[in-house]
């Protein structure tokens, strides 16, 4: 099918393109520290030191000034009656509570779950290994450094663990079962994407609260022991997090040089250019895109961030026009197509890694839909060539897309949804079902749809999955049809190499 694809320029902000990163370039086997990596030590002594000032003087009036004062006056009642009330099974269950929170436990299930996020993932996850091991070491240090500090007796009722050598505050047990078991639930809700991931973080942190009831029963320490120590686990997770989470604290090694804007022609001769979407690809999501594309021998991606103004075509366009041989495109559905439109008919390979919320493109074309494997499939693969449809009217800007094309309530929801963010952010697709009544108060309207070569196009459009593709003479029959305006062809990596493609690549 021939290839109409009209001159336009590079459509660019008029404010100029945004700086543009690039890959550090390894010389020899030479390691480089990741960028940000003394801001984060810094801040998190710093903060460690706080927060130990600020446990201890906790301590200090626990045991000083407030020790008359309620809810102190309450606590010895309080292990009192758990003393009363103590069975075999109740003892034994605390005995599994109180397990969860040993220092045996603790190391081992850290160094598991270290272990873990370093070889199961396709690409270790060093910064999460980071973050909970810190997390557990601080809140041991700080755990240590309060035992010293403050001297706090532990209740005066039969003990089912004996007599320990630190004192009562803070419970060491219940912060390290904080540190531990609540860093697994904040990386369980930030890397895990299964449904049930929320089920999953809840029980997770539902353990510290069992071990610190276990420690109450078993007469090892006061209530405010036992809060103490949630206290202070949970800010050493604060701390650790702050540094090494947030996006752009630590980063890609090496400091990446910005690419000037003069000679465009001759800067990315033979390179990749990645066009992302900055609100949906954060700083450990390039930094896994890096090291997969080093994998493949491109050691020098540029990275270019869409912005509000322009979702991506005018930096695929700068793409292009620099003389990148593969853009790598970041984001979601909006973000693809609009790289798409701008490569349709150029001959530069599109790889595609899903980053949005529907990602439809990449669940109809049967794509790894985690970004990392997406990337690493697409570049192992080969180019093929997918028809993209175009379409114009109402005074707008003519434009190809590959998946679907709206108008009227669909439209209208797409738009509701897209401005605001937040809830898109948070609950995902049914942000779009939400925005349905509100988009239901628009005014009714008629359609006219021209196409040609009908069943290519539609056939974009289907899965495997009980979706039916709808032929021509079907589509005629609810629809005004009459003769289209001609696609234009975008080469994409097929990934497996395979001919089911055959059914949605023409």
């Amino acid at each position: 099918m021939p290839t109409a694809v009209p001159e336009r320029s590079a459509g660019l902000p008029e404010d100029g393109p945004r700086p543009v990163s690039t890959g550090a370039t390894a010389t020899g086997n030479r390691r480089t520290m990741p960028r940000g990596v003394a801001r984060a030590a810094a801040s998190i002594g710093a903060l460690a030191v706080c927060q130990a000032v600020l446990m201890i003087g906790l301590g200090f009036l626990i045991t000083g000034p407030a020790k008359h004062v309620w809810p102190m006056t309450a606590e010895d009642g309080v292990n009192r009656g758990l003393e009363r009330l103590r069975t075999s099974t109740l003892t034994t269950l605390s005995s599994i509570g109180s397990e969860l929170g040993n220092t045996g436990t603790v190391i081992g299930v850290t160094l598991a779950a270290c272990l873990g996020l370093i070889f199961i993932p396709k690409l270790p996850m060093w910064r999460q290994v980071s973050f909970l091991a810190l997390g557990v070491a601080l809140q041991s240090l700080v755990f240590l450094v309060i035992t010293i500090a403050v001297d706090r007796q532990r209740p005066h009722v039969h003990r089912l663990d004996g007599s320990l050598p630190t004192s009562s505050y803070t419970s060491g047990h219940t912060g390290a079962a904080t540190a531990i078991y609540g860093g697994l639930a904040v990386l369980v809700l930030s890397r895990v994407r299964s449904p049930w991931r929320r089920v999953l973080a809840a029980l997770l942190l539902l353990l510290p609260v069992f071990v610190a009831l276990s420690r109450l029963y078993r007469g090892m320490h006061h209530p405010t022991d036992v809060a103490g120590g949630m206290i202070n686990g949970a800010l050493s997770l604060l701390i650790v997090g702050h540094a090494l989470l947030r996006d752009g604290r630590v980063s890609a090694p090496a400091a990446l040089p910005e690419v000037s804007q003069a000679a465009p022609a001759e800067l990315l001769p033979g390179r990749v250019a990645v066009v992302l979407n900055p609100t949906t690809v954060d700083e450990s999501a390039r930094d896994e895109l890096l090291q997969v594309l080093a994998q493949h021998g491109h050691h020098e991606p540029v990275f270019i961030e869409t912005t509000a103004a322009d979702p991506g075509g005018g930096q695929t366009a700068r793409a292009l026009a620099e003389g990148a041989e593969l853009v790598v495109v970041c984001g979601g559905d909006g973000t693809v197509r609009a790289a798409a439109d701008r490569l349709a008919g150029s001959g530069v390979p599109l790889a595609v890694v899903p980053f949005g919320t529907g990602n439809l493109l990449a669940r109809n074309l049967g794509l790894p839909l985690t970004p990392a494997e997406a990337l690493d499939a697409a570049l192992g693969g080969t180019p093929r060539v997918l028809d993209l449809a175009r379409v114009e009217g109402d005074g707008l800007p003519a434009t190809h897309f590959a998946v679907m094309s709206g108008v009227g309530l669909d439209a209208a929801m797409m738009k509701y949804a897209e401005e605001h963010d937040r809830a898109k952010a948070t609950l995902g697709w049914p942000a779009y079902v939400l925005a349905a009544p509100k988009a239901m108060r628009g005014p009714r309207m008629s359609l006219s749809v021209y196409m040609r070569a009908i069943d290519q196009v539609v056939k974009n459009m289907c899965t495997k999955k009980g979706v039916k593709c709808v032929s021509f003479k079907e589509l005629a029959d609810w629809m005004d049809v009459q003769t289209p305006q001609t696609l234009a062809r975008l080469r994409t990596l097929d990934p497996a190499q395979s001919p089911e493609w055959s059914s949605v690549v023409k």
